[in-house]
């Protein structure tokens, strides 16, 4: 009778342990992550550069697509105010062009979305000799930007940093 009950113990711990792997592995069981995402735990990751959402489906930059009214605060050339427009660039999924940036370019700068972030690799949008450089966090209709106007013409190397807050119109 001892033989009987432990054999049933033993099978019942056996029959829970497997039943609950298998639910924890059923999590992912009908989720399909597109994008390059990985389903753990029933949540995609990993999605490729330029994607988010549940299932990886979602374009990030399209939440940074439009006009925006731009105030400017910059250690050398002070405080202005003006538009830009941010649109889409044919380079990659991820990547952007806006226009009219520090108020002065006249060609777009290019930058990178990563869900909520925007990157300003270095570049020199009109071969003018300036500069810039900065990154920023979009919340809202709210983009915080920090950037580097960089003016290599001029002896000794001038730096224009500006705070700026882009706001959605």
């Amino acid at each position: 009778m001892k033989t009987k009950k432990l054999l049933l113990s033993l099978m019942t711990a056996v029959s829970v342990l497997l039943f609950n792997s298998c639910s924890e592995e059923d999590k992912c069981k009908d989720i399909t992550c597109l994008n390059g995402g990985v389903c753990v735990d029933g949540v995609c990751i990993n999605c490729d550069a330029g994607y988010e959402g549940n299932l990886c489906e979602t374009v990030s930059r399209t939440k940074f697509l439009g006009t925006y009214s731009v105030r400017d605060s910059c250690t050398s050339s002070g405080i202005s105010t003006y538009s830009i427009t941010i649109d889409t660039s044919s380079v990659g999924i991820d990547k952007v062009l806006v226009s009219n940036f520090w108020d002065l370019f006249s060609s777009p700068v290019r930058a990178s979305i990563d869900v909520d972030d925007i990157t300003i690799p270095a570049q020199e949008p009109d071969n003018d000799g300036f500069w810039v450089a900065g990154d920023g966090t979009k919340s809202g209709n709210t983009i915080n930007v920090t950037y580097v106007i960089t003016d290599s013409t001029a002896s000794p190397v001038d730096r224009d940093t500006c705070f700026s807050v882009w706001t959605k119109i």
